[in-house]
């Protein structure tokens, strides 16, 4: 049986389409060889992809930080040495990001200026709150009772009146206010009239 293999293998060999299917057989059997570059090519691809993208990240940090800059100049040129007029600026717009311009000191002395300009504000509106109360608890001589207290339950509603109402409005209250004196003062004639009467 093995003779017989070998005597069919070399009648085989004999025909002219062995060289062809031994070709075949080789292709089949070998390992086949990379191409060239081809799994290195996605690594390289990879690499230049990230490259792309960190130069690219820098390129922005570095024109935002181009951009701050420029802006920080413009902003110094505009404002100059003048700390009033920065710390104004600050205080109106409340805009804590013009700090980042300025040095420490400079930060220090604007806190310092911002603290008192906030102090004087408050002062300011504290008085003008305390002026209309007491004009209004002044005016409101109908809303005082006979040992001379002010019902606060009328007061505090006329104090926020008198803090909204329109130019036409506050004519009207004090045209109002006049006219309760007056009708006051005529009552109080009218009673020294009648006790001088009563007594004669």
């Amino acid at each position: 049986m093995v003779d017989c293999i070998i005597c069919c293998k070399e009648v085989l060999k004999a025909s002219p389409k062995w060289a062809d299917f031994e070709k075949k057989l080789e292709g089949k059997t070998k390992k086949r060889k990379p191409r060239p570059g081809g799994h290195k090519k996605g690594k390289q691809e990879k690499k230049d992809q990230e490259m792309v993208k960190n130069i690219l990240q820098i390129t922005e940090e570095k024109s935002a930080e181009k951009s701050h800059r420029e802006n920080k100049e413009i902003f110094m040129q505009k404002m100059g040495n003048d700390l009033d007029l920065l710390t104004r600026s600050i205080a109106d717009r409340n805009d804590q990001q013009i700090l980042e311009y300025c040095s420490p000191q400079s930060r220090r002395d604007f806190a310092k200026q911002i603290m008192k300009q906030r102090l004087k504000r408050i002062k300011l509106e504290n008085a003008k709150k305390t002026l209309k109360l007491s004009s209004v608890t002044s005016s409101l001589t109908s809303d005082t009772g006979s040992d001379g207290s002010v019902h606060i339950d009328r007061v505090v509603p006329a104090v926020i009146a008198t803090a909204n109402e329109s130019p036409g409005e506050k004519q009207e209250r004090l045209e109002m206010q006049r006219q309760i004196k007056e009708e006051k003062a005529h009552d109080a004639d009218a009673e020294v009239t009648n006790e001088f009467i009563y007594e004669a």
